[in-house]
């Protein structure tokens, strides 16, 4: 409640309630909406998404089979050979889970003098998705960051990249080890998604094992589109128009009673998730004078 000056600022809280704690796992979509009531200078509606529950998985590449992205340098498509290790440990000689991986050179270590090299999927639709991650397996060998790097990045239109996990420190696994990546920044509700290991850049001294990657994993929240009936005040599902929502939109508009079950199934002029008194004239002038038909979001 209360009203801001011209020019004047206030800090706005918006926090969940322990409803969401009612809603079956998944993604919800709303808006957040700002109105001007004196001349609407300035209204804007802000997306929100609110994701319940642990992400379930969306795609898996387990590797068995070669799914073909591309590869730099020496990165391929195969079964580590167990060799390498100069420096910390040696290659796997086999997958997280069946034979075959990727990695940086299968036979043994990355080499000195190093640019980097990629391993890039193919793309990947997350549309719908959100709380996305990014889950593999990795046996991994490099030096410290100071020397020699690896990391792993996102895209969403396949040019420009974010960096979303680095060695920060020298790493040589010596067994297969999880890892879960949160990639929603880059990657939620994206059509075009592309991910990325990159091995190098290195130095001229000190070589290691390098990348070997399996069992990937996109795990995500999905949106299912909430099903309503334009007009449909009471949430009775009724295909019918009538008096019984005409008197739920009264009572909530003029005396405090509860809101609509479905805002979108209200707001009859589509105005962003506003029910007003716009909204009222267009179900009064549709249910009695034989206007147009509500049409909401």
């Amino acid at each position: 409640y209360g009203t801001l000056p011209p020019m004047g600022e206030v800090v706005i809280t918006v926090e969940i309630t322990a409803n969401a704690d009612l809603l079956p796992e998944g993604a919800y979509l709303d808006s957040l909406v700002f109105t001007n009531l004196t001349d609407h200078a300035g209204d804007i509606s802000l997306p929100l998404s609110l994701a319940v529950g642990e992400p379930s998985v969306q795609y898996e590449w387990l590797l068995d089979e070669d799914p073909g992205w591309d590869c730099d340098g020496e990165w391929a498509w195969g079964m580590p050979q167990g060799f390498g290790g100069t420096h910390g440990g040696p290659d796997p000689t086999c997958g997280y889970t069946g034979d075959m991986v990727y990695g940086y050179n299968l036979s043994g270590d990355y080499a000195n003098d190093l640019p980097e090299q990629h391993l890039t999927s193919e793309v990947i639709d997350c549309s719908g998705m959100y709380n996305v991650h990014l889950k593999f397996y990795r046996w991994l060998g490099v030096e410290q960051p100071a020397y020699d790097n690896a990391c792993v990045r996102v895209s969403n239109d396949g040019m420009n990249w974010t960096t979303v996990w680095s060695n920060d420190v020298e790493i040589t696994d010596l067994a297969w080890q999880p890892v879960d990546i949160n990639i929603a920044a880059v990657a939620s509700n994206q059509p075009s998604v592309y991910l990325r290991w990159t091995m190098g850049a290195t130095d001229v001294a000190w070589e290691y094992c390098g990348w070997n990657v399996d069992d990937i994993q996109i795990a995500a929240c999905r949106y299912t589109p909430v099903s309503y009936i334009c007009g449909d005040i009471n949430g009775d599902q009724a295909e019918q128009i009538d008096i019984a929502d005409l008197v739920y939109l009264v009572d909530y508009m003029f005396s405090g009673g509860p809101e609509p079950p479905e805002i979108n199934a209200a707001d009859m002029n589509a105005s962003g998730g506003v029910i007003d008194i716009a909204d009222l004239v267009v179900l009064v002038d549709y249910m009695f004078t034989g206007g147009a038909p509500p049409v909401c979001p």
